[in-house]
């Protein structure tokens, strides 16, 4: 068994990590193992047994190839900024190799203490880490760049919260864990070496394009400023609020990371939290793009101590915004039917009519394209919804012409392939972990395999298309550190 390589931090000093190993448990359990994921990446695991699966993807068994660690970064957290932070409930395992060479990092979480635990006890409750895999899973189905799941194991160990809860380690699989925060643990030291080695491998690793020409820490950046306006665009076209984008939690490869307390809209409201941390609003669906900006000028002043010329680097970043409404529109003007037009305003103005009426983000999205099929809005819309519908027909017929049958059949198909007909709502979530809290993990599986198709109509799994009532709503998720 030798698909587990040294992770790159191998090659740096000892202040970019810890070397330790992950926590040994009395009894380890696997109760998912993501085949898929496997299957999609190619990953030459060899013929691994379900025993050597749950012991290699749990840290009970730790390959000759593998030198676990746990990663050194800082963050700017809630805006305050914690010079050192860290894996304090996680260890890289190592590298594996997928399609075309690409390398992935093998991470743990819940696999004991470190030396950044603070006062934490380094374990994952069985709800936090199952919230993870989900969402992982239903933004990588909605097409969004994301980490995700290989392994979920329980344990024998309590985790004490407000409750007692049952212990979980997930692998989880990555590009790369290289942060924000990373550049400021080592900034905040003054330390450009280190600063320089995670430029070059950032490069190499995530930007080969760069390779053609002498690498360019301008260049990087713009890929990662780039990276990161599709990440935000297509994470706030689909309704996700991800809870805590802290300067730690945004990873340079552009992938989403660290699900704790996020949630997908159910009705509209721009200033929607679930974070129960989050008093003040910041991270707040509308001010996602606002805070992906602000993080990448933390990167720029920590890049600031090796490029020479800080004013790029700020004219880079104001790419950012350009980019961003770039994608987020391009985006957004298919959910409505159109290829080449970007009507904003109009598109603005429904969202105002979701709001102002307080209506399901996803749900009404979805419907458009009958309401369209049936050319009326439903009876039961109000006035505002009616006289927009109107303005919509207008844009598509100038867009489309005649907009006979088959045009509107052509016209659906487009929004069909962009609104899903259900995504991972709050509720459908919560009541995945509390039976898997009773040690129930068949609602678990059948979430899981709905996900893989998230824009097929399909009746049976209407009950994933409702909103919740009343008595079903989740107004706050919590961390679960």
């Amino acid at each position: 068994m030798n698909f587990l390589q040294n992770n790159f931090y191998q090659n740096f000093s000892p202040e970019f990590f810890e070397l330790i190993n992950p926590k040994k448990f009395s009894k380890v359990k696997l109760v998912h193992y993501n085949q898929n994921l496997v299957k999609e990446n190619e990953f030459n695991f060899g013929k691994l047994s379900k025993l050597q699966i749950t012991k290699i993807f749990s840290g009970q068994q730790i390959l000759p190839s593998s030198k676990p660690i746990a990663l050194a970064y800082a963050g700017h957290q809630f805006g305050n900024f914690v010079p050192s932070l860290g894996d304090g409930r996680a260890n890289l395992l190592g590298e594996i190799i997928g399609k075309n060479t690409e390398l992935f990092d093998v991470l743990l979480k819940g696999s004991g203490r470190t030396k950044f635990s603070r006062s934490g006890d380094g374990l994952m409750t069985l709800g936090a880490g199952i919230r993870e895999l989900i969402i992982g899973e239903a933004l990588h189905y909605l097409q969004i760049p994301t980490s995700r799941i290989l392994s979920l194991s329980i344990t024998d160990e309590k985790v004490y919260r407000e409750e007692v809860n049952i212990g979980a380690v997930i692998a989880r699989i990555m590009k790369s864990h290289i942060r924000v925060g990373t550049f400021e643990y080592f900034a905040s030291r003054s330390n450009k070496e280190a600063i320089m080695k995670l430029c070059n491998y950032a490069i190499n690793r995530h930007f080969p394009q760069e390779n053609s020409s002498p690498k360019s820490i301008g260049k990087f950046f713009q890929d990662v400023v780039y990276a990161q306006a599709n990440l935000l665009s297509k994470l706030q076209a689909v309704g996700f609020i991800h809870g805590v984008m802290n300067t730690d939690n945004m990873a340079i490869c552009g992938q989403a990371l660290d699900f704790g307390p996020c949630a997908f809209l159910d009705e509209y409201n721009s200033i929607k939290v679930f974070s129960f941390i989050d008093k003040a609003g910041r991270y707040c669906y509308e001010n996602q793009p606002k805070i992906g900006k602000w993080n990448l000028w933390i990167l720029a002043n920590c890049l600031n101590l090796v490029h020479e010329n800080s004013a790029e680097l700020l004219q880079i970043l104001d790419e950012f915004e350009e980019k961003y409404q770039q994608n987020y529109w391009q985006i957004m003007s298919k959910k409505f039917g159109f290829i080449n037009k970007i009507p904003q305003n109009l598109i603005e103005n429904f969202l105002e009519i979701l709001e102002q009426e307080k209506l399901d983000y996803h749900q009404s999205f979805f419907k458009l394209s009958d309401d369209l099929l049936g050319q009326k809005p439903n009876l039961a819309s109000s006035e505002n919804y009616r006289i927009w519908f109107a303005k919509w027909q207008d844009f598509l017929h100038q867009e489309n012409g005649e907009l006979n049958p088959i045009i509107l059949a052509k016209i659906a198909k487009i929004m069909r392939k962009n609104n899903p007909y259900f995504i991972a709502r709050n509720h459908k979530v919560q009541e995945v972990i509390d039976s898997a809290c009773q040690l129930d993990f068949v609602p678990l599986k059948k979430m899981l395999k709905a996900l893989k198709k998230p824009f097929n109509f399909d009746e049976k799994y209407q009950h994933y298309h409702q909103p919740p009532a009343n008595n079903q709503r989740v107004l706050r998720t919590f961390c679960g550190t």
